[in-house]
């Protein structure tokens, strides 16, 4: 699969304006939209995802305009994983996940054999398959965003766009959704918005950062990552943070005082992300 983005722009009544003149990727893999509160991450997401069709400019999937595909042909290339539920509190897990299966029977929700052998192994895959029989308001968040991400997986399409994934997550549940989209990044293009930068760090091919609806700056294997660009993006001094935190110093916490250089782990640690928290 290849998406390719050319002279795009977009609009709100508000005057906020999106606008990426040049973005493509070929192949399978991991990209992380950060940026700003406001920059156009969600947006981006939506408009690839056919939600948004007021804009100007094209955006190709394997070489076909966007604005050529039928609903039902964007909702079999293109599926998107939003962070608020969209579903009744008395529908089971099973059920919301079953519903990724829709856009390839004929209607009346009616599934096949091949449905339900796909929606058996997103839920194992989400990692969910114990709970798909209990009701979406007996999870937990993170469950129910493995819940979310399994409805995605169903509906098996080449593109899978997450918004905020992580958000509101635990470390335990963060690392769970970390596994199941790594595992997904072998066969599918993983598009996801997040301000977890640390994690896009870890686990994206390609970061793009936004910032008042444009490209800010693109970390990919020929661009090194720099912390003054991310702290320009953010308008924070990230490395005076790392530094600050290393030492100890957020509130005299004892638990925090060892520093880079009496701890090995911390060493290269540091080594490693360039001082980024």
């Amino acid at each position: 699969m290849k998406l390719e983005i050319k002279n795009l722009a977009f609009s709100y009544d508000n005057n906020f304006r999106l606008e990426i003149d040049d973005f493509s990727i070929a192949d399978s893999g991991i990209i992380s939209l950060i940026g700003p509160n406001g920059s156009g991450k969600s947006t981006l997401l939506k408009i690839i995802t056919s939600i948004f069709k007021d804009y100007s400019g094209e955006i190709y999937l394997n070489d076909k305009n966007l604005k050529k595909f039928t609903e039902k042909e964007i909702a079999m290339n293109v599926s998107y994983v939003n962070t608020y539920l969209a579903f009744k509190p008395s529908i089971k897990v099973i059920d919301v996940v079953s519903t990724g299966r829709y856009v390839y029977n004929k209607g009346f929700g009616i599934l096949n054999r091949a449905d339900f052998d796909k929606i058996e192994e997103a839920l194992k895959l989400a990692e969910i398959h114990s709970k798909k029989d209990y009701y979406i308001n007996q999870l937990s968040s993170g469950e129910l965003k493995r819940a979310l991400i399994a409805r995605g997986i169903a509906q098996d399409t080449p593109v899978l766009m997450l918004d905020e994934p992580f958000a509101n997550l635990d470390p335990k549940y963060s690392v769970k959704i970390m596994s199941i989209i790594k595992r997904l990044k072998k066969e599918k293009i993983i598009i996801m918005a997040t301000h977890d930068i640390n994690i896009a760090l870890l686990m994206s091919d390609i970061i793009l950062a936004l910032k008042n609806g444009k490209i800010f700056f693109l970390f990919d294997k020929n661009n090194s990552f720099n912390i003054d660009k991310l702290s320009e993006l953010y308008e924070v001094n990230l490395d005076l943070l790392r530094r600050v935190f290393l030492a100890g110093k957020f509130g005299e916490n004892p638990a925090l005082s060892r520093n880079c250089e009496s701890d090995e782990r911390l060493v290269n640690h540091c080594q490693k992300s360039d001082g980024l928290l």
